[in-house]
C-alpha cells in the first residue's frame, strides 16, 4: 500500500504524511491547525520539531506556501503566526 508523504516547509523532508502538523490559511487569513487533516483551505505541512517551526515563520516560508505575495495586501497576521506557533509547540 502506498504511504502519502508531504514535504516539511521548515526543513524541506519528505515524510510520510501522518507524521506532520498540517497548518490550513482560511479564507479570512487565519492560520489554523488541521490535526485530522480535513478541513477545507490551502495547506503546507511542517514537522514535529521546534526547530522547523521557528525556520519555517522566520523565513516568510508561510507566505510562500500559502501563496500569498508578499506585494500583496493580504498579509498573514503576525499575532496569528504567534498564536499558532504556540499552540504547535504545546502539541509537541
Amino acid at each position: 500500500m502506498k504511504i502519502p508523504k508531504r514535504t516539511c516547509i521548515g526543513c524541506y523532508q519528505v515524510m510520510a504524511k501522518k507524521d506532520l502538523i498540517r497548518l490550513i490559511i482560511k479564507n479570512d487569513n487565519s492560520i489554523m491547525i488541521d490535526l485530522k487533516a480535513n478541513n477545507k483551505g490551502r495547506g503546507t505541512y511542517v514537522c514535529r520539531n521546534e526547530n522547523c517551526i521557528n525556520r519555517a515563520i522566520r523565513t516568510e516560508r508561510l507566505n510562500r506556501a500559502f501563496r500569498i505575495s508578499l506585494n500583496s495586501t493580504i498579509k498573514i497576521d503576525s499575532c496569528a503566526i504567534e498564536h499558532t506557533k504556540k499552540n504547535l509547540l504545546a502539541i509537541l
